[in-house]
């Protein structure tokens, strides 16, 4: 679930942060000022508005371009479609090279003899080609997926899930 603190008092803000830490949750920090880069330097995700300070800006993990708090939401949004993307390619990866390793390494040379094993380099680069081409292509898709979801459902619904 997450819930969010506004205004908080300073003398409240680093306690509540360590309650939120101590309970295991995911705590991402919102600030502006001097006084707030201690718990965005510490917490999982600081952000920092875009009038921030400097010192605010430097310990943000991530600077607002305008102040408009909704692209927190978006920002939330887009990260889980990166890593998304990311344990996609990641499995593509592992999935290609797992069956074409052994193709490149002439497993095919005693079905198909030892004229295949001249193809095999050309083969071997080729299908890394098409390996890296792919990976890319499904990453490009994440901006369009993005541009999708932004608008729609995706945004509130990180804010009914869990973070």
């Amino acid at each position: 679930m997450i819930s969010t603190r506004a205004n908080a008092p300073r003398r409240r803000r680093l306690p509540s942060y360590r309650a939120n830490r101590e309970k295991g949750e995911f705590v991402a920090y919102v600030g502006d000022g001097l006084n707030d880069a201690v718990v965005m330097e510490t917490s999982d995700a600081g952000i920092a508005v875009s009038n921030a300070s400097d010192i605010a800006m430097d310990a943000g993990d991530l600077i607002l371009a305008r102040d408009d708090l909704t692209l927190v939401a978006e920002a939330m949004v887009m990260a889980r479609l990166s890593m998304r993307k990311i344990r996609q390619n990641i499995g593509w990866a592992i999935g290609y090279n797992t069956i074409l390793i052994p193709v490149a390494a002439g497993i095919l040379v005693p079905a198909f003899g030892l004229g295949i094993y001249s193809f095999l380099p050309m083969l071997s680069a080729l299908a890394m080609g098409l390996s890296s081409t792919s990976v890319v292509l499904n990453s490009l898709m994440l901006k369009r997926s993005f541009r999708i979801t932004s608008l729609g459902s995706s945004v509130r619904s990180v804010v009914a899930s869990k973070a």
